[in-house]
């Protein structure tokens, strides 16, 4: 079994060559590694896709709803409802790319 380093290592190498991070935030939080990895990612101005389709919202300060805190929700390019919204929009950016 793969150490927890060796886990996180293979994840910030996966993500220093791709050009684009879907996360899955189904959740109420996004768990800290894949909210390091976001940040990472960003910071490499990295296109960030959120793969989010329950129905869940929080509300914020002064009744502002949103999908996660403000820092994830501000973070991501775009928040997908499936997998197939998720391949329809990566196909329409490296069309793009063209």
């Amino acid at each position: 079994m793969q150490k927890i380093s060796e886990k996180a290592k293979n994840d910030i190498n996966n993500l220093l060559n791709a050009d684009y991070f879907v996360f899955l935030g189904d959740e109420v939080e996004v768990n800290p590694g894949t909210a390091a990895l976001l940040g990472l990612s960003k910071s490499l101005d990295k296109r960030n896709i959120m793969y989010e389709s329950s129905e869940l919202e929080i509300m914020g300060e002064n009744g502002h709803k949103m999908k996660k805190n403000l820092m994830i929700d501000f973070s991501v390019d775009v928040i997908t409802k499936s997998k197939q919204d998720t391949l329809d929009y990566l196909i329409r950016e490296l069309e793009v790319q063209r």
